[in-house]
């Protein structure tokens, strides 16, 4: 546009031009014609559409203000809004769309400008669009909400005459696609397609901006079935391989990431297309952080729950450069780096094994040791804790590697997710190891634990409490009486009420009452701060009659464990209402042996207080179903049986003679000898007890004149305290007399298992010397010895297991961040 000639100027324009406020204002309320008076010559403009094309927002104002006319046009049929835009005013612009005048409509001209195919005012629009967006004071829904605003910008994108103009829309694009309706509307115009044929631009600023556009819609999973997963992953991830752009290889990662997330669909196209090859190069090779703070983020999505991308980042030995990275300078990248490890491992066994062979878990416990960063420490915690599997072994080896004093300084963090895996791994390091107990304890555990009951998680009051309970516990309920006063003196008491007294979920009441149960046995002075409390036995019988299954069973626990060897609980107990023996019965009948184990138990300490059954009866099914058990093919749940037999071994006169009548001896010799330590340490507990009876400890002595290695493991988990002295006498005589020699082809089992029990040589992971015992190649005398025990007649009663019933010993795998 040329500048008007001063020849066709009157005073009022001159105003205008000059800038002059005050004469502009005198001038028309001296002459209100002169608002509106045109420049006598080709322009043919009113002072407002002079001020619009000088830029003079001022005077715009004081125009409007005045009245003047906004919908005039000059000669060149140029509205005011057109003029600034293609002046490229945008302030005058700004100040327009303040107005919010309908007569005003600034985004609908633009829009309108921009439509127009092929025009050399198109660009000029773009860019003035763009411009006035980019103003932090501007609505943008003032431009998006008009109608076909999206799809004139979709349009414009397909347009091949308006190269120019396109980064301006792009730019713009970028603006404003994070709001819902904008992006809702991208997809319905097909934009995901026509941004994607955009890729193979020569202008980079384009790409990125593309890439830019496709990251923020991968974050929205209802759109990722608009398009095929290879028409989107297969040009970006061609686009990154052949280019040397960092910028454009950080944004084409940060778009493959956030389409991957949460889409197993795309996440298969990943795996097919060899994009994580391509990723893990990028981490070998790159140093730059725009490369590699999107490219370890990536692989983590990737391969997050995705068995054949865990395996495909292992086959190009993603490990490696990923524990390089745990060391670089930004922390971010460390961050990500142990969670991409993380992700990896979570829920593969398979692949669990391969980084503890290839990379060993050092260099995260040393992580985890040394930094003090709090997020820093989590993902290390959360990767060490993937690694460790689901399964006790897994899990008591890497807390072993972390070593109890580091586990108890996290629970000092004020980070919950540091407090439950702390929690979690103090839990299995201590079941069934009483020196795990006294260290634990001598570390400050128990306090700390105690402490951390006061947080705002329901994950971290569970693991809390149920490690509170394995700690004041040794196997056969026998009470770590130091542990106790520990946790009385801590204030667990007054809190472990607190829980089960206030309306908190039904699974953390029956917890804590459970847990205050195994504080209190045999511990009258625990007893009485508990009812110096608001506790009362009808809280757990209530419990009793609940819809959830595990929370009856362990409300039955809570009350057996308060009765066990103490009249004067039984009665509070059948004062407060009692319990029933139908309660039980579906326990007892139940395919899942947790319930069947831990009912069966129940039974037998309650039976004096059981009205609807007789004593006798129900002590003998508990104790029936118990033994049974021992020879499950779960070696959990072998385990559980055992222990409740020991437990059984020295409560009331009667019972355990009726254990040795049915058998109990010899199955429990037989675990001595299993993979599982928690089973060979129940079974010797039990056996220890069980030699107090006289018929039981010449069972055992019998057993052992055989398989004379089964006494030096029944010592070992027992000591010499924890059997009988006529066992130990008779043992002693047995030797004197002479043993018989062990034969070639007898006791194969305790042979295999004596040379692994004293070598006890590191074998990758899981228990050291039990690793490989029962999976090699064996004698074909142990093959058969194994085929006795498995083929062995099973009862009818309950004793089956069923994966799908969810039991105590995976409830932990539910409770997630």
């Amino acid at each position: 546009m040329e500048d008007i000639s001063d020849s066709g100027l009157d005073h009022i324009h001159q105003a205008v031009i000059l800038h002059d406020k005050a004469s502009i204002i005198s001038l028309i309320q001296s002459n209100r014609r002169l608002l509106e008076l045109r420049t006598n010559d080709a322009k043919w403009a009113t002072p407002l559409l002079l001020a619009c094309e000088k830029g003079y927002v001022a005077d715009v104002e004081t125009l409007i203000e005045l009245d003047a006319q906004v919908d005039v046009k000059n000669g060149n049929n140029q509205n005011i809004i057109q003029i600034a835009i293609l002046r490229g005013h945008i302030k005058v612009l700004e100040y327009l769309v303040s107005l919010q005048r309908q007569d005003i409509p600034v985004f609908k001209v633009l829009i309108s400008m921009i439509n127009m195919d092929s025009s050399p005012e198109t660009e000029t629009a773009a860019k003035a669009l763009t411009a006035l967006i980019k103003l932090g004071n501007i609505d943008k829904k003032q431009f998006y909400s008009q109608p076909n605003s999206i799809s004139a910008l979709v349009k414009m994108l397909r347009n091949s005459y308006i190269d120019h103009a396109r980064i301006h829309i792009l730019d713009l694009i970028n603006l404003i696609i994070h709001e819902e309706s904008v992006h809702n509307a991208f997809v319905e115009e097909d934009g995901i397609s026509t941004v994607i044929k955009l890729l193979n631009s020569q202008n980079s600023s384009e790409v990125i901006h593309i890439l830019s556009i496709l990251k923020e819609i991968g974050l929205h999973n209802e759109y990722k079935t608009h398009v095929s997963p290879s028409i989107v992953i297969i040009p970006i991830i061609k686009l990154i391989s052949l280019t040397d752009n960092e910028n454009i290889q950080g944004e084409g990662v940060k778009a493959l990431s956030n389409f991957a997330r949460g889409s197993p669909l795309i996440k298969d196209t990943v795996n097919n297309t060899g994009t994580i090859a391509i990723v893990v190069n990028l981490l070998k090779t790159s140093q730059s952080t725009v490369v590699l703070l999107p490219a370890t983020l990536a692989l983590a999505n990737f391969v997050k729950l995705h068995q054949g991308n865990q395996m495909a980042a292992l086959k190009v030995n993603a490990v490696e450069p990923l524990m390089k990275l745990m060391k670089h300078k930004v922390r971010d990248i460390q961050i990500n780096a142990v969670r991409a490890i993380h992700a990896i491992a979570e829920r593969n066994p398979a692949a669990q094994q391969d980084i503890w062979q290839r990379s060993g878990l050092m260099p995260l416990i040393i992580n985890l040791k040394r930094t003090r960063q709090q997020e820093f420490q989590e993902a290390t915690a959360e990767a060490l804790w993937a690694l460790a599997g689901t399964e006790d072994e897994g899990q008591r080896n890497v807390a072993n590697l972390v070593s109890i004093s580091v586990l108890v300084s996290l629970l000092g963090t004020l980070s919950d997710k540091l407090h439950y895996i702390s929690s979690e791994a103090l839990r299995v390091l201590a079941d069934g190891s009483d020196t795990k107990k006294d260290t634990i304890a001598a570390e400050g555990g128990i306090s700390q634990l105690v402490r951390i009951l006061n947080s705002s998680r329901q994950q971290v009051h569970l693991s809390a409490i149920r490690t509170l309970r394995i700690l004041v516990m040794h196997i056969g309920f026998k009470p770590h009486a130091n542990n106790q006063r520990l946790v009385a003196q801590a204030g667990g008491i007054r809190l472990l009420v607190k829980f089960l007294t206030q309306h908190r979920p039904e699974l953390i009441q029956v917890e804590a009452a459970l847990t205050l149960s195994y504080t209190a046995l045999n511990n009258k002075d625990v007893m009485k701060l508990i009812y110096k409390e608001d506790f009362n036995y009808i809280l757990i019988l209530r419990l009793m009659y609940s819809k959830d299954d595990l929370v009856r069973l362990l409300a039955g626990s809570a009350l057996a464990t308060f009765a066990f060897n103490n009249n004067g609980q039984q009665k509070q107990i059948a004062l407060a209402g009692g319990v029933r023996y139908h309660s039980f019965l579906p326990f007892l009948q139940s395919q899942d042996e947790f319930y069947c184990a831990n009912a069966a138990f129940q039974v037998a300490v309650l039976s004096r207080i059981i009205p609807d059954e007789e004593p006798a009866t129900s002590s003998a099914i508990g104790i029936k179903v118990l033994v049974d058990l021992l020879e499950s093919k779960n070696q959990k749940s072998q385990a559980l049986a055992a222990n409740c037999i020991a437990r059984l071994g020295h409560t009331r006169a009667g019972i355990p003679s009726a254990i040795v009548s049915i058998g109990a001896v010899p199955r429990l010799a037989t675990l001595l000898t299993s993979p599982s330590e928690l089973c060979r340490e129940a079974a010797a507990k039990a056996l220890g007890y069980l030699t107090a009876n006289p018929l039981g400890e010449r069972q055992l002595l019998s057993i052992c004149r055989r398989d004379q290695y089964l006494v030096k493991i029944l010592l070992h988990h027992t000591g010499k305290e924890g059997v009988s002295t006529a066992f130990l006498n008779g043992w002693k005589h047995s030797k004197r007399v002479g043993l018989p020699p062990i034969k070639d082809n007898n006791n194969v089992s305790s042979k295999i298992f004596h040379a692994e029990y004293e070598n006890r040589k590191t074998r990758g992971r899981g228990d050291t010397f039990l690793l490989n015992f029962g999976q090699n190649e064996q004698p074909e005398e142990l093959d058969n010895l194994n085929d006795q025990v498995q083929n062995n007649s099973r009862p009818t009663s309950p004793n089956g297991h069923d994966e799908n019933v969810e039991t105590q010993s995976n409830v932990s795998e539910h409770i997630t961040y």
